[in-house]
């Protein structure tokens, strides 16, 4: 008994096949199931409940980040985050799905213009948001000391005039005998005016603050005749005898006459503190990172080089002569400018024991220079001249685990103060209470930035101090040995410190009772040391954020919905820049879909072309520059939607022409075996086409497998799981209770999805659909065991299977039909043959399998059904010459008889050597399997007899013929019989 479907091959789901003619094989839906490495067709995995109670809310997102050696599951449902199922209870405005990313410290999601972060603890905004005003700048007064006042009754010391005379006359402030005029000797060309000390003056630690090379001298003179001067020197003396001067002094000229001008911020000077700076900063205090970031003295001094000698404020004689009304001017120069002649043994600035100022000029010139006022101005390195801004930034330090310093996040720059000019001082910033107040809660600290003298190229970091004002100890608690406390910004200078928050407590004093003071005690040449620049153009995170890519090259990218790439910081991952976005301008490229990162860098997707980031993403030195740019690949098929995901170097997304891998510059298109008229907007075997026009799309690949959420007919949002099995060159069609909507894969290999009735599910794990039963869907072609046109008598249906004991339900269709002729419930309690009686399913040219229930325990290896084999209905039976089985050479029947089953009437047409000889009508039972016997014409003999019978039915589709089981022949005579016999498929006689 022939049987039909008999699977010898694995069975696989192409639902691009026709329901007629459909290889052997092959299976229209398979919902559900999987081929397994015997060909047997299973059940899939099936799904845990990771996270509900979303209250029917979408799950849109899902994203995992590792932070602080834990993972953290967050979701974007409808307008909120979740982490680990609970709400941070913060609604984000805007629309579609909420974009995430981390950095492995905090974890950052974003929609419209809510930002946000979450370190693993504390949920804050992404991004510290600008101070709301500028900082208040006064010069802090200089610590000087007097060297010399030239009035009228100085002391102590001894004053004399080696050279040329003196005479005493008004000061700069017109205060009489407060100064002193040399008249030079008109055959020596010289004076001179000297004061000697008993003891050891120290003009190096003024009141206390240790010196350096940066400290300035500076005295008050005019000149009678500048053109007449040559020179004005100043001497230190270091000699302990009558004369201080004779082979250890410090001493420095003005050269006059050449009308040249001396720096008082030269390099020289402030290059050789720089090195003990820089020693002190390498001296393993510093992480790797941050010791190549360090600007060594030799740089610092290139870039102080390059900015040229009149940088800061420089010293010129003036060339006024008048002596009614004298102009008075500066003669200034740093400390470390001056030569020393000699090399005494314990002697230098802190033991000097004359002071002396030589005036000469052009022999036979009596024309006088007046001196006032010299002084040291201290301070050491650490004191500023020229003119400086100053702005301020909101700062985070980010910690991890063990409390080390990952990183700091920063604000955009306040507003800029208004200009303080120095000279040889310090400077006090006052921060209002106002805009301390208004800070984002997570800033912990200020960084304070100046701008000015060297460091005019841009903003350097001068200072760092606490975000809030300090309670508890106040700078008034300490004192000096002497007693003295630091309650003025004067006396603060003392301290060898850098950046002092003072709380500015007494409301009569400049600031308001809870503004924030700090008083800034660094030089350039450290702020440039440290080198730590604020970048041009920073701004926070940007709105409209719908891709966050990376960590590459140190930084996160973020696309915006109108087409802009924001790179962050280098240093930390809260700060952008509007230079950077404005070189990754991507709208001329069309609508931005998506951007990822693979080990070749950032590309974003865009509905004109696919754009890839080229360079290294470093930054020119003034932070205006990013070595990043935009290049097209002139794809044919761009991306269509946000769809897409990264396995490794490869990025997958969908276009036009259906789903495409992007690896390096070689494009492919993901394989669309057995499904791609699905693609083409063709509905098959009851699966309707995809929605490539309107649908979501979501993808992601696990395990060397893509899955792909694709909406079907009319539905926006996906309605099956399309898995792409690699192992097997399959695509399976996977359904659940709730409809996905996201799909995420986590690093540890889980593969979760985000349901519209507020689940997340956990897919590919178990045996279940969280603890039900899987509803599987298998539909077979129609079959017609190779004999299209022969009917066939159902027998019995057999179905290799296991079902874990579960029972599910059979039917059988005929004919085309989508209406079930046959039903019959099942199960096997394990591998086993299930079997049932079919005959109720009657008479059939060919029949289709349909399988359907909800398991835990699937496999299904074969299926068949036994039939009996009928002969094929025919309009015309021709039955050949009739041959007796004798010798006889002359044929001669005298009836004839036909086994049949006929919807009309038949006609046996006798020929005679191939003429018509006789017309028979046949008159039957219409449907009735019955023998019909004619009686031919008497003369009905010759050697070539041949019958033919013929149905009165008109043709037309269906049973309008005659099914044959058997013809036979009598003959004359002879008695002898021809018999012919009628199979399935075969038209032989017997």
């Amino acid at each position: 008994m022939p049987v039909l479907f008999r699977q010898a091959q694995p069975l696989r789901f192409v639902p691009d096949a026709d329901p007629i003619g459909a290889p052997a094989g092959v299976l229209l839906r398979a919902d559900n199931t999987v081929s397994n490495e015997t060909g047997a067709r299973t059940l899939r995995k099936g799904s845990l409940l990771a996270y509900s109670g979303f209250q029917d809310q979408r799950v849109q997102s899902i994203y995992t980040a590792l932070l602080q050696g834990s993972f953290i599951r967050f979701f974007g449902v409808d307008d909120q985050v979740y982490h680990d199922g609970v709400s941070f209870g913060f609604p984000f405005d805007g629309s579609g799905d909420i974009s995430f990313g981390d950095d492995s410290y905090q974890c950052f999601f974003a929609r419209g213009t809510t930002k946000k972060k979450y370190d693993g603890t504390t949920l804050n905004n992404w991004g510290l948001t600008r101070p709301i005003l500028p900082p208040a700048v006064t010069a802090v007064a200089a610590v000087t000391t007097t060297v010399a006042t030239f009035a009228s009754g100085e002391t102590p010391g001894t004053i004399t005039t080696p050279e040329g005379t003196s005479s005493f006359i008004n000061d700069y402030n017109s205060v009489s005998n407060a100064a002193t005029a040399l008249t030079p000797d008109s055959t020596s060309g010289r004076a001179s005016w000297s004061k000697v000390w008993a003891s050891d003056q120290d003009f190096l630690n003024i009141l206390g603050v240790v010196g350096g090379q940066t400290d300035i001298y500076d005295m008050m003179t005019w000149f009678e005749e500048p053109r007449n001067t040559v020179k004005v020197t100043v001497m230190f003396g270091l000699g302990t005898g009558a004369d201080p001067f004779v082979d250890d002094y410090y001493t420095f000229d003005w050269p006059i006459k050449s009308a040249a001008t001396v720096d008082i911020k030269d390099v020289g000077s402030s290059s050789s503190a720089a090195y003990g700076i820089a020693a002190d900063k390498l001296v393993g205090v510093l992480s790797p990172d941050d010791i190549t970031e360090v600007t060594t003295p030799e740089q610092a001094g290139e870039i102080m080089g390059q900015l040229g000698s009149y940088v800061g404020q420089v010293s010129q004689g003036s060339p006024s002569a008048s002596q009614n009304s004298p102009a008075w001017g500066h003669l200034a120069v740093t400390r470390g400018q001056f030569t020393r002649v000699g090399s005494t043994a314990g002697r230098d600035w802190s033991t000097i024991r004359g002071f002396k100022v030589v005036y000469t000029v052009v022999q036979g010139t009596t024309k006088r220079l007046g001196v006032d006022a010299a002084v040291w101005a201290g301070g050491g390195s650490r004191a500023l001249t020229g003119t400086y801004n100053v702005g301020y930034r909101f700062a985070r330090t980010f910690k991890d685990t063990n409390g080390g310093t990952v990183y700091t996040e920063l604000s955009p720059m306040s507003p800029i103060s208004t200009a303080v000019v120095l000279n040889q001082q310090t400077m006090q910033v006052s921060i209002s209470a106002f805009a301390l107040n208004a800070r984002d809660p997570q800033a912990d600290s200020i960084w304070i930035y100046v701008k000015g003298g060297w460091c005019a190229a841009n903003y350097y970091r001068f200072a760092i101090t606490s975000a809030s004002i300090r309670q508890g100890m106040t700078i008034d608690d300490l004192t000096t040995p002497s007693g003295s406390n630091f309650n003025t910004p004067e006396k603060q200078m003392r301290l060898d410190s850098f950046g002092f928050t003072v709380n500015a407590q007494d409301p009569s004093g400049p600031s308001g009772p809870s503004d924030l003071q700090v008083v800034v005690m660094k030089s350039e040449m450290e702020a440039m040391i440290d080198n730590v620049t604020y970048e041009p153009g920073t701004v926070g995170p940007p709105d409209n954020i719908i891709g966050i890519a990376g960590p590459w090259a140190n930084r996160l990218f973020c696309l915006t919905s109108e087409g802009w790439v924001y790179p962050s910081s280098l240093k930390n991952h809260s700060t952008f820049s509007l230079y950077h976005a404005h070189t990754l301008d991507l709208r001329r490229y069309g609508t931005p879909y998506w951007i990822v990162s693979t080990a070749n860098g950032i590309t974003v997707g865009c509905s004109k072309d696919i754009v890839q980031l080229v360079g290294d993403a470093s930054e020119s030195n003034n932070h205006v520059n990013i070595n990043l740019y935009p290049q097209a690949m002139g794809v044919a098929n761009p991306p269509v939607d946000r769809s897409v995901c990264v396995d490794g170097n490869a990025i997958i997304y969908r276009s036009a022409d259906g789903l495409m891998s992007l690896v390096g510059a070689s494009f492919s298109p993901i394989p669309d075996t057995g499904m791609s008229l699905l693609w083409q907007n063709k509905d098959r075997n009851g699966i309707q086409s995809f929605n490539v026009s309107a649908g979501r799309f979501r993808l992601a690949v696990d395990n060397h497998n893509l899955y792909m959420l694709a909406p079907e007919g009319d539905d926006v949002d996906p309605t099956a799981c399309w898995k792409w099995d690699a192992v097997a060159q399959e695509w399976l069609r996977y359904t659940y209770n709730e409809p996905l909507l996201a799909l995420h894969r986590e690093a540890t290999g889980r593969l979760l999805a985000g349901t519209a009735d507020g689940d997340v599910l956990e897919i590919e794990n178990g045996q279940s659909d969280n603890g039900n039963p899987i509803s599987i869907y298998v539909v077979t072609p129609f079959d017609d065991d190779s004999n299209p046109r022969s009917r066939k008598d159902a027998a019995d249906i057999q179905i290799q299977c296991d079902t874990g004991g579960a029972y599910g339900t059979l039917n059988l269709l005929k004919d085309g039909s989508n209406v079930a002729s046959y039903s019959q419930q099942f199960y096997c309690l394990g591998p086993d043959v299930f079997r049932a009686d079919a005959r109720s399913f009657g008479r059939f040219l060919r029949a289709q399998v349909e399988i359907t229930g909800a398991f835990s325990t699937f496999a299904l290896h074969s299926y068949g059904l036994s039939y009996r084999s009928l002969p094929p209905m025919v309009m015309v039976l021709d039955c050949g010459y009739l041959t007796p089985s004798d010798a006889s050479e002359v044929v001669w029947p005298i009836w004839a008889e036909i086994d049949c089953i006929a919807s009309a009437d038949l006609i046996l047409y006798l020929y005679k050597d191939d003429v018509l000889h006789a017309t028979l009508p046949i008159p039957v039972k219409t449907g009735v399997r019955s023998v019909y016997r004619t009686i031919t014409p008497p003369d009905t003999k010759a050697s070539r007899m041949r019958a033919v019978f013929v149905s009165t039915n008109s043709p037309g589709p269906g049973n309008v013929g005659f099914e044959p089981y058997m013809v036979r022949f009598g003959y004359r005579g002879s008695g002898n019989v021809t018999e012919m016999n009628f199979v399935t498929g075969d038209q032989s006689s017997n």
